[in-house]
């Protein structure tokens, strides 16, 4: 199958489980079928998630969930089954949530953690299933957080953390794993952030710079990590800025910026970048403008005003873009 192509994905996935449906409508009795066709349902709705079509991917992410329940009644000793179970849940639940429907994706998230649980009980020692109940615990808190529900989203999201740290301390060199314990870091700061516990969201926020400098020091080509880092940067000058902390503040989103400035010269066409590159320079203009200092200000209001102006002619319907080029004028204006 040819990388990048989901209608070609499509055809060939549907062909395949055209195929399957047949084979199992013959012998209904065949669990390998049967769990094959389970596959199929699981992939076409990957390509219409990425697609964007969500009822589409609801749809057979559903079909993929009622095959393996019924195959766990049949054997609910098969660990593996219980495991696919799981995914469907998770998947569904992940609709639900980009749907906007919270309760639907909370209860699906609940029932994988419930399954994880299950099975991390059984095989302790599985970092496979560890780590997947540590997603169950991110994806949940996602929900509480997205609903208010600050301490229930932080419960979550410091069992998320807890598993992470027995797992890199398990296998300190796997990255993947260590990337993961910083994502845990930075999602326990904003819920601490949120809650107005300026140390604790920094205490966090730091945790999860001191992780991407180590990752970003063993690969620097990663971009994706670059990003992570920068993130750290800006994440520890806001808490900064509301401490009223503004040379630390001006001195993180120095870093943020210099960052981003690396990878916009990587890739100028990558817009999500050239907006990050605003931002950071619209909170040093901001700080050198509290910080009595007018020129330096203006002049990085500028260039962030200019590069949002760029963007918003790209993607002129993104609302996000359009309101941070109106945060910059207002800044500029204030320095008239």
């Amino acid at each position: 199958m040819a990388q990048g192509n989901p209608p070609g994905a499509l055809r060939e996935f549907e062909a395949g489980k055209q195929i399957l449906e047949r084979l199992t409508e013959l012998d209904p009795a065949n669990t390998r079928w049967q769990r094959d066709l389970s596959v199929s349902h699981n992939k076409i709705g990957g390509v219409y998630q990425a697609r964007g079509n969500l009822p589409g991917a609801l749809r057979e992410f559903t079909a993929l969930k009622q095959i393996m329940q019924r195959l766990t009644e049949l054997d609910p000793a098969n660990l593996g089954w219980q495991r696919d179970l799981s995914v469907s849940h998770n998947k569904i639940g992940g609709v639900y949530q980009a749907q906007g429907n919270l309760p639907g994706a909370l209860r699906e998230f609940e029932t994988y953690k419930q399954i994880m649980r299950r099975l991390t009980d059984l095989d302790p020692a599985n970092t496979d299933w560890q780590r997947e109940l540590s997603v169950s615990h991110n994806r949940i808190g996602d929900v509480y957080q997205a609903q208010g529900n600050l301490p229930t989203a932080l419960r979550e999201f410091e069992a998320y953390k807890q598993i992470m740290q027995r797992m890199t301390e398990l296998d300190p060199a796997n990255t993947g794993w260590q990337r993961d314990l910083s994502v845990s870091h930075n999602c326990v700061g904003d819920v601490y952030r949120a809650q107005g516990n300026l140390p604790g969201a920094l205490r966090e926020f730091e945790a999860l710079k001191q992780i991407m400098q180590r990752l970003t020091q063993l690969d620097p080509a990663n971009t994706g990590w670059q990003c992570d880092l920068s993130v750290s940067h800006n994440k520890i000058g806001g808490v900064y800025q509301a401490q009223g902390n503004l040379p630390g503040a001006l001195r993180e989103f120095e870093a943020y910026k210099q960052i981003m400035q690396r990878l916009t010269e990587l890739d100028p066409a990558n817009t999500d970048w050239q907006r990050d590159l605003a931002v950071s320079l619209a909170w040093i203009g901001s700080i050198q403008r509290r910080s009595k200092q007018p020129a330096e200000a203006r002049a990085a209001l500028i260039q962030a005003r200019d590069l949002l102006k760029d963007i918003v002619q790209i993607a002129p319907d993104h609302t996000a873009w359009r309101s941070e080029l109106v945060a910059v004028e207002s800044e500029l204006l204030k320095l008239k």
